[in-house]
Order: structure tokens, then sequence, then C-alpha cells
């Protein structure tokens, strides 16, 4: 099979990356799909979808295979039966074999999270206990009107009553654990993603339950905060405990705090994971934006890791 010839993204001032238009059809007919050069700026910027992802793995995807990788959530998730679905996804829109586009394209990545019209967050499959789980934030959704997660408090759709979550039983526990240890919660980069779109538009889809983002964060938000030890005395061993706790605090983490520093950055990226060291000082710097400015950093992925390091610091 032979790979895709990428066009050549012009690298000048005007900032430019490729979109993906998936193009409709039905769930057993093949997948049509291409790729066109847009401009990520002005009036004739085209309305997209970016995906939020994570598949365990390094390997990069050739992007005419539209049967493995990402391409399995597209044709089976994402494709719409009448309309095309204009979307991007690293890992197909990026010619990672060029080494200046993808630094060029790494440093555009702040821009193409802001100005998706929805950011797609894909946590993966539905299995029977990722619907179990589900089913458990929509009746906590159901009771809620939002976190103050600046106070860290709760507030209930009776204001006359203090919120109380509980279990119905340990499978739900069981459920919502095995959610959250989901590998998209320790990325790095899903910070970036889900931090410079505007909450609002992030769906968080798992198979074909979704939910979106605020609706998200505030139920499991409320189980951390007001939710009884899901591990009670005697229920569970204490390494399990401890992964539960590790866990939640990842998703606590994915609040963006209200001022991004390099401070509480450091902080909020505990315990992620991120295969290559340089994409941590880049997400800081993405995150940090006009502080980022004035450092005079720009990703450079042709140079070797220790000058990244050196300079970062």
């Amino acid at each position: 099979m032979s790979l895709y010839q990428y066009e050549e993204l012009d690298q000048g001032p005007v900032h430019m990356s490729r979109l993906r238009t998936l193009h409709p059809g039905q769930p057993k007919e093949p997948v049509c799909i291409s790729l066109r050069v847009s401009r990520l700026d002005g009036s004739s910027l085209l309305s997209y979808e970016a995906l939020s992802y994570t598949w365990g793995s390094t390997v990069d995807f050739v992007p005419i295979d539209v049967y493995t990788g990402p391409n399995t959530v597209l044709q089976i998730h994402l494709r719409q039966s009448s309309l095309g679905r204009v979307l991007w996804i690293d890992s197909i829109c990026i010619n990672k074999s060029d080494l200046e586009e993808r630094s060029a394209q790494v440093a555009e990545v702040s821009n193409i999270y802001r100005r998706a019209q929805r950011v797609l967050v894909w946590l993966g499959p539905e299995r029977e206990e990722s619907s179990y789980a589900f089913d458990l934030l929509d009746n906590l959704r159901s009771q809620l009107v939002s976190i103050d997660f600046k106070t860290y408090t709760v507030v209930s759709k009776n204001p006359d009553k203090k919120p109380e979550f509980t279990y119905t039983g340990y499978e739900e526990v069981l459920a919502l654990s095995k959610l959250i240890h989901r590998p998209w919660f320790e990325r790095l980069w899903v910070r970036q993603e889900v931090w410079l779109a505007n909450e609002e538009n992030v769906l968080v889809l798992c198979g074909h339950r979704t939910m979106a983002w605020p609706a998200f964060k505030n139920a499991v938000g409320a189980i951390w905060l007001t939710g009884p030890d899901p591990y009670p005395k005697g229920g569970g061993a204490l390494a399990e405990r401890a992964k539960w706790h590790e866990r939640m605090k990842l998703l606590w983490q994915l609040v963006r705090p209200p001022n991004l520093t390099v401070l509480n950055l450091q902080d909020r990226l505990q315990g992620v994971k991120c295969s290559d060291p340089r994409d941590m000082i880049y997400r800081i710097l993405a995150l940090l934006d006009r502080q980022s400015s004035e450092l005079g950093i720009e990703p450079k992925t042709t140079r070797s890791r220790p000058p990244k390091c050196t300079k970062m610091l």
C-alpha cells in the first residue's frame, strides 16, 4: 500500500493547516475522506471540529489506511449519514515525517483548539461498565446546578437542601473507576486541548454515549467533593483506594485554573504522561500564552532534547 502524499504547507506568515472532511455514508460502506489546506485565521476559516484522544501508542498512523487507529472512531462514531464532517486530527492532518512542518504545526495547536467549533473528547469504545458509569453521571447531573471550583462548593437544584450523593452499590464505583482509568485522563496534551477550547463547546464521547464537558466535570466534581468514600472501611484494597484518589486528582486538574502561572501549572500537570519530554515544555508555553511569547522559545522538534531543557530553565 502506497503512502499518502501530503500537499506541502506554506510556512509563511499566514497560519495554515490541513482539515479532513469525512464524507457521509452508511455504517457498512467504505470510508471516504479528503484533506484540504486551510487558513487558521480570517473569514476564510472553515468551521471544523477538533478531536482530543489518545491511543496508547507512539506509532505514526498512515492516513490512507482508513480501517485502523483514529479512523475506526471516524467510521463507527463520527461519520454522518447525509452530511460531511470537517475534522482536525493531529495524526492525520500533520505530516509527521516532515520535521519542519511538525514543528510549525505544534506551535499552531493552541490556535487550532481555540478556534474549533467544537472539541470532541474521545474516551474510547463503549463497554458495559462505561454505560453504567455514564448512567451514574447522568443521575448526578440531574441534581446539580453547578460547582464553584474556586470555593469548592456544590450548588444543587434545591438550594435549601445540602447536596448528598450516594452510590447504590459497589458496581457503580467499579464502573466509574474503570472509566476514569482510561488513558485519556492522564495524557499531557488533553490539558491544552480542553483548557483552550470554549468549554461549552467540548463534548465527551464514549462509544455512543455523550455528555457535555461542563456537565461531565460537574458530576465528577460532585463525587469528589461530597460523595461518600467509594472504598469504605473493609471495602477495597489499599492500592485500589490509592489509585482512585490519584485518578480523581487527575480529573480535578482538568479544570482550568482562573490564572495560569508556571507555579500552578506545575501542580496541575503532576502525574500526567507524555512520550517526549520536550512536549512538557511546549504545552506549558502554549498555556501561558503571552508569558511564553516573551520567553522567545519556539517548538523545534528537529533539535535534540538537552538544549531544549537547558533553554527553558
